[in-house]
């Protein structure tokens, strides 16, 4: 009677959310996996239908499987299909009861292959978002924030941690409705692009074991497929996903040798073109509420120079700051130089920059708790190592990837509330060209270590 009960009840899906689980570029162009949330009395095995938006090819049928969670009034479900096409959308449907689908059709698309010509894709990082209405107001913008997003229109967006702060959101007698609640208000975007976190420390203070039930994510630390570390490829770009500490602290043992194996690796593979940690805590924040990490900054910055990687995004901070590009040095009391000379308006870097560039792109909705607002700059500036600050508006990061693979457009959109009306903050574009097609913008700085060791060091 159970099991009969099951089949017949109508198990609408809601929380609906697309992920990769596994970490190589042919698994992100052809496979998706879905996780969706059923009614109570949802008990049977549902499936899931997965069908080229275009046609022209059967439906892959998936069993979906029961995903452990405290997810309230109702259970998890989550489904892969393989063997899909790259660069296709596909309509995505949840069958409710036995033998009828869902007349909601969610679209979501598989990235494009590592031998195919087009390589292009677009991808969005935000953080610190909340949840719309909290009663304090901190939530001015989160609205406004879900819906650019959603116009936007990415293959895929990085969650960069504090996605809910239920934690002192209090509408939510626990966490578990409060990530509902989450899950449920960015549908706006969650129907049609791919969901890749990062935890910050309100994912800690909520419970991260929540969280972690909550997503499909590759195995990476120790095996582990929760989501706390790991890393996933997009055509020519890897991806790496760090668990950023609580505020001030460092990495958790054993975590760095991780990160230099997964920087290693993608360094001495040939097809991937950008390597792009990111992580909630920032290494480089003059805000008030959530100052630099000097501990991150001294585990880090080293390791990101010394195996190429160009980019690399935070949140936490709540404002916008782009650094020039950095470079570790242990000898100043700031731990870092300048990898060329200041100049403001730089538009474009080119293949032979030295140094890394950190993009801290917060608050994506919510205002902090310290103050009620933005993370003010202190000494009223952005600190020396910006190229590029604002505190005075929610932030958006847009980055477009070329059809060759071998440019980033980034674009940060800023917004001060739910009705106002967006603006550019910053834009600039990565070129791993020579040059920048010959415009005055450009910078170039040279790479090879043999002249790192010459440069001047810029005191900060």
């Amino acid at each position: 009677p159970l099991v009969l009960a099951a089949l017949l009840t109508p198990c609408k899906a809601t929380q609906f959310h697309a992920s990769w689980i596994n970490s190589d570029a042919r698994s992100s162009a052809e496979s998706l996996t879905v996780v969706w949330k059923g009614e109570t009395g949802c008990m049977s095995a549902l499936q899931a239908r997965f069908c080229a938006a275009a046609g022209g090819s059967p439906c892959a049928v998936v069993e979906g499987v029961m995903r452990e969670s405290g997810t309230q009034n109702g259970s998890l479900w989550q489904a892969t299909a393989n063997s899909l096409k790259p660069s296709t959308p596909y309509k995505i449907q949840v069958m409710e009861k036995s033998g009828q689908w869902s007349k909601e059709a969610f679209e979501v698309r598989t990235a494009p292959s590592p031998t195919e010509e087009d390589q292009s894709f677009s991808f969005v990082f935000v953080g610190d978002t909340g949840l719309i209405g909290r009663d304090d107001g901190l939530t001015n913008a989160t609205k406004r924030v879900i819906s650019l997003i959603s116009d936007m229109d990415p293959l895929m967006v990085l969650l960069g941690g504090d996605m809910a702060y239920s934690d002192n959101d209090h509408r939510f007698s626990n966490s578990e409705d409060g990530i509902d609640f989450f899950f449920q208000e960015i549908q706006t975007f969650a129907r049609k692009t791919v969901l890749m976190p990062t935890y910050g420390n309100h994912e800690r203070y909520e419970g991260i074991e929540s969280w972690k039930q909550r997503f499909a994510l590759p195995k990476g630390l120790d095996g582990d497929d929760t989501g706390v570390f790991y890393s996933f490829t997009v055509g020519s770009v890897r991806f790496i996903s760090i668990a950023g500490p609580k505020c001030k602290n460092g990495l958790v043992d054993g975590s760095i040798d991780w990160i230099k194996d997964e920087l290693v690796a993608a360094q001495n593979d040939p097809n991937i073109k950008w390597t792009i940690p990111y992580f909630h805590v920032s290494p480089f924040a003059n805000g008030h509420s959530h100052p630099s990490n000097m501990n991150l900054r001294q585990e880090l910055l080293e390791m990101f120079t010394s195996h190429g990687v160009r980019l690399v995004l935070n949140a936490h901070d709540q404002n916008y700051e782009r650094t020039y590009p950095v470079l570790p040095n242990d000898s100043l009391k700031e731990h870092y130089q300048f990898a060329m000379e200041k100049q403001d308006n730089i538009k474009c870097y080119d293949e032979n920059t030295a140094g890394t560039i950190f993009i801290k792109a917060s608050p994506g909705g919510k205002l902090s708790n310290h103050g009620g607002s933005f993370s003010r700059f202190r000494g009223n500036h952005p600190g020396a190592y910006t190229a590029v600050g604002d505190d005075r508006h929610h932030h958006i990061l847009n980055v477009k990837v070329s059809k060759d693979g071998n440019e980033l457009s980034i674009k940060c959109i800023g917004v001060k509330d739910s009705n106002a009306k967006e603006i550019v903050v910053d834009s600039f574009r990565y070129t791993l060209s020579e040059n920048c097609s010959g415009r005055s913008e450009t910078h170039s700085s040279k790479r090879k270590m043999e002249v790192l060791k010459k440069q001047r060091v810029l005191q900060y």
